[in-house]
């Protein structure tokens, strides 16, 4: 099985994620992005999903402000992986600013951390 680093399974939940949300579009335009970067989105699997990772870095949170920072943490890493029309798009979807700042991590940084 291959290895994959932060940013390749942060790619791939983000894609997880917004296919589970029945967003197609905008998972294709996400798979596309994996290709480029020489991953096959639909082809790997992962044991958990972002919202497990986002729970477990949240666990004091409700569940309605964890799905909105949740929102602001996907919206964030899109826009700096180069895709502002995707963070968009799913910004106006999910009625989110995007803006992780308040809660001091982003998806790439929680991969990242023991």
């Amino acid at each position: 099985m291959k290895s994959f680093d932060s940013q390749d399974l942060a790619l791939f939940l983000v894609y997880k994620h917004v296919r589970s949300l029945g967003m197609k579009q905008l998972g294709q335009q996400l798979s596309k992005l994996g290709v480029s970067a020489g991953l096959d989105l639909s082809d790997m699997s992962c044991e958990f999903d972002v919202k497990e990772v986002m729970e477990a870095f949240n666990t004091q949170k409700s569940i309605g402000k964890s799905d909105a920072i949740l929102a602001g943490l996907v919206c964030d890493y899109l826009r700096k992986s180069g895709q502002p029309k995707l963070a968009r798009k799913l910004a106006r979807k999910k009625s989110c600013l995007g803006n992780s700042s308040k809660v001091n991590w982003d998806l790439e940084a929680i991969f990242r951390s023991p």
